[in-house]
């Protein structure tokens, strides 16, 4: 069994209720997390409402953080709400908000399954296939550790998504080889992250933002 067939059946352990969904062979979203509130109103779509909440996650090292996500009205029910531990399928989006200092590209996880989960452990699996869009760009922390930012187009049957993804260590210099164009595939975890910025009037102020961590190249 190849390494993906490996990663793959871990999944539908974690989530058998998925070979009852329609998932895309490029994209795949698995979480089990707290609900950090209740669903809101989102927008609408051909007629359908859709509505929006997060979920709280955290690492091994405590750290905590959190995923967005959309749901359709049909997937919703008085048991879930705030609080409540959920289990959520589906797939990686992003799309384009505005604000005042501009555009934005927001990602979050379009939930296909929705459920109160009695699970204890905390899950978050990603798998993406698709397509750099522009080249790596290479760093180093302040502690020399080595990160690739990645920007990948994912194309689904009627869609395609647009992922910021993060490579570490020697994932990193694994990617920073990779040029525009390349097709990559990998299993990771979806994060917020926060990071310092300075604005428009010289002060620094943090900022908010959304990727997939990768953990797995195939």
């Amino acid at each position: 069994m190849n390494l993906l067939d490996q990663a793959n059946r871990r999944f539908l352990e974690r989530f058998p209720e998925s070979k009852e969904i329609f998932l895309s062979d490029t994209n795949k979203a698995g979480v089990i997390g707290t609900m950090s509130q209740d669903f809101e109103f989102s927008h609408d779509e051909q007629g359908k409402k859709f509505f929006k909440s997060r979920i709280n996650m955290s690492k091994k090292d405590g750290t905590e953080y959190h995923i967005p996500i959309i749901v359709s009205e049909k997937l919703l029910s008085s048991e879930i709400c705030e609080n409540k531990k959920v289990k959520v399928i589906g797939a990686l989006r992003s799309y384009m908000y505005k604000r005042e200092d501009g555009s934005h590209l927001r990602t979050h996880i379009f939930a296909k399954y929705l459920s109160v989960c009695n699970s204890e452990e905390t899950v978050n699996y990603i798998y993406l296939k698709g397509f750099l869009c522009k080249d790596p760009i290479y760093r180093k922390t302040f502690k020399g550790m080595p990160i690739t930012d990645l920007f990948i187009a994912v194309n689904e049957a009627k869609m395609t998504s647009y992922i910021p993804c993060i490579a570490w260590a020697g994932y990193a210099e694994y990617a920073r080889q990779l040029k525009m164009g390349d097709e990559i595939e990998f299993w990771g975890r979806a994060q917020s992250r926060k990071y310092p910025k300075i604005n428009s009037s010289g002060e620094i102020e943090m900022k908010e933002t959304y990727e997939v961590s990768i953990a797995k190249w195939f």
